[in-house]
């Protein structure tokens, strides 16, 4: 960051009083080389200093000499640049909302066309956007007060107000993160109908109910009185809460990796070529980039209950927490948007001038109509007898093995699941 030079004219501050310097703690510049004549240069521009003295002051003053010291500092400070991220949460919010929000509703208008009914996955994906947002607004409202710059630059009158700002995203995080992962499970469960597979679901989402539970209250009750996490005059006991960061991330990023395989062995199981079946798993696997994510965060936990500088050492804890919370919901529902993906080329076919006879013709010979078609083809002596079609008449492995469709066919049929789940029932 580049500082104007503090001696020229328009900045050269007024000489301190003896007031101000007592205000702004002057023994915590023991021994970091300020004389009283430069004490405005070595303050205002000396970013690693002031976290030292503000350490200092935040450890030795009461809260509200703290205060006063702020003022002074601020007033001192006048003219020089203040060094801000603030710029980096909000926009870095915006981005997130823009990008995930609308998936969210191209996921549920996709299920509303395709099986006429919204499903538990896609409530708790909609109910893990609304959080999201909520999180998205607060931390937008937190960098126009003061969040992502230094603790000495912000103004005293918002102070407690971004503490209780951090303290409601810690708890609104884990809310979303627990009805995210919960969509994704919950979609599971009802696609692959193995009775192995259900079971291993019920018990990770067990387990994401509990882990949840246990990190809400937590974080919660982190401090009582309550009150004491955000008003600094008040004194309180907290619990460790480095310890209850790293417990709670690593906890995530094993989630994470378990939902990320957990269908791979039933992908494979499905009678598709081997591009269809990689393409599959490749879509059910982009979760891996949200457990990148989780690990990316877990490295900005450091600063989170130690820190003297809670506004600018916690804006990284921030902007990941919003990007791993955005990339668990795209990932969650990128394989619920794969039908609606299917219908783009149909749409702009039917553009076409031969569009009404491939229309035609995809509706004489699609799965849907194959009773009618073989029938037909039995009557004329064209074919011999092939054994009873099933009583669902949705395509599926059942279809393939009794030879009612030809691997042509199968290619519009692939993981028709996603549309009807009982496709995959034995």
């Amino acid at each position: 960051m580049q500082f104007l030079n503090p001696k020229t004219p328009e900045l050269e501050p007024s000489a301190p009083t003896a007031a101000t310097i007592g205000l702004l703690g002057y023994l915590c510049f023991d021994g970091f080389g300020c004389t009283l004549s430069e004490l405005a240069p070595c303050v205002c521009i000396g970013t690693a200093l002031m976290a030292n003295v503000s350490a200092c002051m935040q450890q030795t003053l009461p809260f509200s000499d703290q205060i006063q010291a702020a003022d002074a500092a601020a007033e001192l400070c006048a003219g020089y640049p203040i060094a801000s991220r603030s710029h980096q949460v909000a926009i870095t919010a915006i981005t997130c909302g823009a990008v995930t929000l609308p998936i969210i509703i191209l996921r549920c208008f996709a299920r509303q066309l395709i099986t006429k009914k919204i499903w538990w996955d896609d409530w708790l994906a909609v109910l893990s956007s609304l959080v999201l947002a909520t999180i998205i607004g607060l931390q937008i409202k937190s960098s126009e007060i003061g969040f992502g710059r230094h603790y000495w630059t912000v103004n005293p009158v918002y102070a407690e107000l971004i503490f209780q700002i951090f303290y409601a995203f810690q708890l609104l995080y884990v809310v979303a993160q627990v009805a995210a992962k919960g969509s994704l499970m919950a979609f599971y469960y009802r696609v692959f109908p193995s009775a192995k597979f259900r079971i291993a679901a019920k018990v990770v989402v067990a387990f994401l109910v509990i882990h949840g539970t246990v990190y809400l209250g937590l974080l919660a009750f982190q401090c009582l009185p309550l009150s004491s996490i955000w008003d600094k005059n008040v004194i309180g006991k907290c619990v460790n809460l480095t310890a209850t960061g790293y417990s709670g991330a690593a906890c995530s990023i094993v989630e994470d990796i378990v939902i990320m395989l957990m269908p791979i062995p039933e992908l494979l199981k499905l009678k598709l070529s081997r591009r269809k079946k990689a393409a599959l798993v490749f879509m059910f696997s982009l979760g891996s980039f949200a457990c990148v994510t989780s690990m990316v965060r877990l490295r900005y936990l450091i600063a989170f209950a130690n820190t003297l500088d809670p506004p600018w050492d916690n804006v990284d804890l921030v902007i990941w927490s919003v990007i791993e919370l955005s990339c668990a919901l795209i990932c969650a529902s990128l394989p619920t948007l794969r039908p609606l993906l299917r219908k783009i080329p149909e749409a702009l076919s039917s553009v076409t001038p031969s569009s009404h006879k491939s229309s035609t013709y995809e509706h004489n010979f699609s799965p849907r109509y194959a009773p009618a078609r073989l029938s037909e083809e039995r009557q004329t002596g064209r074919f011999k007898a092939l054994p009873p079609l099933p009583p669902d008449d949705q395509p599926g492995e059942a279809n393939l093995k009794a030879g009612h469709f030809s691997s042509k066919e199968m290619e519009g049929i692939e993981l028709q699941g996603l549309e009807n789940p009982r496709s995959f029932q034995k």
